[in-house]
């Protein structure tokens, strides 16, 4: 097989060698390039490596001694061109499989999808002062409400219009109510009519109720529903977790913010794994603002972040009127227009209905 690639002007000068006689053998050491017959076809493949990685000759290469095999990525490099060979036996035959395809310009190629909102977070250069995980509870227990208010918090009825953004798609935009009852209580009734959609969970039970039929959650459904009824986390940022640390400073949508990483004391989202979590706080008003985590399912890990704005305080507690959740591909904002705090709610609104 022959490898070449179109060096457009300028590049070949940006990363020129001592060029060797044109025509020449390419070298005493090439185990994998074995087909290329002359020094400018292996020197056209190396310019297209150090392009589709963003890197220079001694990324791999020791010196201008280019037999050398003294830097373990030289060996990683031959081991990564066998697989791109290896990827285009199997792939379509109109499909292109480079080296660029998944690097895009970056030595280490991303293997996490990213998420819309992930750019607004700008961590800080390491070596700076980080605050005590101590100090960074404490300033979100204060933000959130005093103590001894938030343990009487007992049920919240949340009331608003839920917009959801799919790529490619316009935007929807439905009423809903969330309805929350210690400790682990929660039902969401999305839309209206024979639209309507509820969603509800009862500790370990999970049920979905839609056009007269009621069905259970799946696992991951269950594990969201589950989560959002803690009650506890709406009062102590610690509780859903066994262990925090503060990890980086950053700018996050422009304010200055805290980075925390965070162990679950529940390491599974339905089928699918959790390492931990990471938790963004406001280092100003020490507001909770984001909660990001990635699941690990058999092909790759899949990122979610939930994201925290318009805080408002509703008698004597401080909470967000609008809920972000972000997936790949999909963005879901909730924006409250009514909150109350301890309304009478009696445990049978979070059974499903009788069919």
């Amino acid at each position: 097989m022959k490898i070449g690639i179109p060096i457009v002007a300028g590049l070949a000068a940006a990363l020129a060698v001592q060029a060797a006689p044109r025509r020449s053998p390419p070298g005493k050491n090439v185990r994998v390039l074995t087909s290329l017959k002359t020094w400018e076809e292996l020197y056209g493949s190396m310019l297209f490596v150090s392009a589709a990685l963003g890197v220079r000759c001694d990324h791999c290469h020791a010196g201008s001694d280019f037999d050398r095999d003294e830097k373990p990525t030289k060996e990683t490099a031959r081991k990564m061109m066998k697989m791109v060979f290896e990827l285009r036996r199997w792939a379509p035959p109109s499909s292109e499989i480079t080296c660029y395809t998944c690097h895009r310009g970056q030595p280490k190629p991303q293997s996490i999808p990213p998420l819309a909102t992930d750019a607004g977070e700008k961590r800080d250069a390491p070596g700076g002062a980080l605050p005590s995980l101590e100090d960074v509870l404490a300033r979100h227990r204060r933000a959130t409400g005093e103590e001894a208010r938030l343990a009487r918090l007992g049920t919240m009825v949340m009331r608003g219009r839920a917009t959801a953004e799919r790529v490619g798609q316009p935007a929807q935009q439905k009423p809903v109510e969330i309805v929350k009852k210690a400790p682990d209580k929660v039902v969401l009734v999305e839309g209206s009519g024979d639209d309507a959609m509820t969603i509800g969970a009862n500790g370990a039970v999970g049920w979905r109720y839609i056009r007269g039929k009621v069905m259970p959650l799946g696992d991951i459904d269950l594990a969201r529903a589950r989560g959002e009824a803690m009650f506890a986390a709406a009062v102590d940022a610690r509780a859903p977790y066994e262990r925090m640390t503060v990890v980086a400073t950053a700018t996050f949508d422009g304010a200055p913010a805290v980075i925390v990483d965070a162990v679950p004391k529940e390491r599974t989202l339905g089928p699918l794994a959790i390492d931990r979590e990471e938790l963004t706080f406001d280092a100003r008003s020490g507001l909770l603002l984001r909660r990001r985590l990635v699941a690990r399912s058999a092909l790759g890990a899949v990122p979610s972040a939930v994201e925290y704005g318009d805080f408002r305080t509703v008698d004597g507690v401080t909470l967000p009127f609008r809920v972000k959740r972000v997936f790949p591909g999909f963005v879901e904002t909730v924006q409250l227009d009514d909150v109350k705090l301890d309304a009478p709610v009696p445990d049978e609104r979070f059974d499903p209905p009788r069919q």
